[in-house]
């Protein structure tokens, strides 16, 4: 619609890929704009549990040994706050976070004060003294992070009232970080959470997934001949991201590589990113199919999340997990194409499409912070947040918001097109249109009842039920 109201539709590449980008970038603009009721979701997550583990043993190396087992760990508390005491040199002692999981084994940094950049690896080397059964250790989530799509947080609330029983429906209420301080509300107090902040960064000045750029240097697929389950000959792309305490980063440049044997098995070599002395930097991979078997060749346009796909099986990824995942040291993945079959179209058409993460995530903390919950699982609560969604790639593609929202995106591109066409009275024009509309849009979706309708009879008066209540708009 766009082309045909600019009377200018060129089968060029970059002039299309240009339009998309207007489009996707006025699309998350707008969906970001208020939280719209067709933009929000609402999930259910766990405030997860404490765990105090005792007569727990280090060994200390020159190599700069981070890791500790703790009994009851899982991969979610990766990110979690770990405080330690008993160890023999007092550098080992303190809080730590989790920047790594393999099992039952996490690894460590040191959460060191007075630091005014984000906390490098290098500020603590690893466990100094060696300790037989002396450390103790009190794991808790003091920020519990939402999920990547969260664009940003509206509500926090209980209602699970299967696992949680009476204490099931419980309201929290929304604290800025400004009043937090004000308050001086302890971090770590326990008990029943009746409030919630949310933090867009680590308040701790930690290294974060963002932090760390991925270079199309430090992934090289390669490919060699295998007996079966092999790849099907065409030309692929690869993306990858770095993940860290559980959260995915921004993804690498695209890259293509062309598989030209008939039975290739695909190997990814990677950096090995335990050099400078951090755990937990491992990598996960996303393919676009761009040209694929026999004529006619099948392709798609979007980037497939490998990483989506569970096997049930350990060892799927190098680092033990039950999907693909490449370790922080692997420095040479093999497809586990025992376990995945490459060759199987329907699995790769059955994935989904690469988030579109940017290597930040929103963090709540819960006061107090609830540190034994009903469940086994944590404490239940209910986040309604607003959803960042998918860009448009591919013709079929359509937005998430309702179809009285779509011309509005339609003038507000033709403006901005317009503009690059130094059509300044056209752009003015559709810059009229897409104001008029945004403004029907927010006081049709932005409006709400200030309180039920009531189903009355028609008579009105001072001591009648009205039949229909004021109307307000925010």
């Amino acid at each position: 619609m766009v082309g045909s109201i600019l009377d200018y539709d060129p089968n060029i590449t970059s002039y299309k890929e240009e339009v998309n980008r207007v489009i996707n970038e006025i699309y998350l603009e707008f969906i970001a704009l208020h939280p719209w009721p067709f933009s929000q979701v609402v999930v259910d997550d766990y405030a997860l549990n404490d765990i105090t583990a005792t007569h727990l043993s280090t060994i200390a190396t020159t190599a700069g040994n981070k890791s500790i087992a703790i009994t009851g760990i899982g991969l979610n508390y990766g990110g979690c706050v770990v405080q330690i005491s008993g160890a023999i040199d007092e550098e080992d002692n303190g809080e730590f976070y989790i920047t790594s999981i393999i099992g039952t084994n996490a690894f460590l940094e040191k959460l060191v004060a007075g630091i005014k950049q984000p906390q490098h690896p290098t500020q603590w080397f690893g466990w100094r003294s060696s300790n037989a059964g002396t450390i103790t250790a009190h794991v808790m989530q003091r920020y519990l992070p939402l999920p990547t799509d969260c664009d940003y947080p509206v509500s926090v609330n209980m209602r699970n009232p299967i696992e949680a029983g009476k204490a099931g429906y419980r309201a929290m209420y929304q604290l800025t970080r400004r009043r937090d301080e004000e308050l001086n509300l302890k971090l770590d107090l326990e008990g029943s959470p009746t409030d919630w902040i949310s933090y867009n960064t680590t308040p701790e000045k930690l290294w974060e997934a963002k932090d760390f750029v991925p270079l199309n240097s430090d992934f090289v697929p390669n490919e060699a001949g295998v007996a079966a389950d092999f790849w099907i000959q065409g030309e692929y792309e690869f993306k990858y991201c770095y993940m860290f305490n559980g959260i995915p980063g921004p993804l690498s440049a695209a890259q293509t590589f062309n598989v030209t044997l008939g039975n290739a098995g695909l190997t990814f070599l990677t950096r090995d990113t335990t050099l400078n002395n951090l755990n937990g930097l491992h990598k996960r991979i996303y393919v676009r199919l761009k040209s694929v078997g026999p004529a006619p060749s099948y392709s798609d346009e979007i980037f497939r999340d490998v990483s989506a796909y569970y096997t049930g099986i350990g060892g799927t990824g190098s680092t033990g997990a039950k999907f693909i995942e490449i370790s922080d040291d692997d420095v040479s993945y093999a497809w586990p194409r025992t376990i995945v079959d490459p060759s199987n179209m329907d699995w790769w058409k059955s994935l989904p499409r690469a988030p579109e993460n940017e290597g930040r995530c929103w963090r709540i903390r819960l006061y107090p912070r609830p540190s034994q919950g009903t469940s086994d699982f944590g404490t239940p609560i209910r986040i309604r947040y607003v959803q960042q969604p998918n860009r448009l790639i591919e013709d079929i593609d359509t937005p998430t918001s309702p179809a009285d929202t779509h011309r509005y995106l339609v003038y507000r591109a033709c403006e901005e097109l317009f503009q690059k066409f130094n059509n300044v009275a056209q752009a003015e024009f559709y810059r009229r249109k897409a104001d008029k509309d945004l403004l029907r849009i927010e006081q049709k979706h932005l409006t709400v009842g200030a309180g039920p309708y009531i189903k009355s009879g028609y008579k009105v008066g001072p001591v009648w039920a009205k039949p229909f209540v004021t109307l307000t708009h925010s």
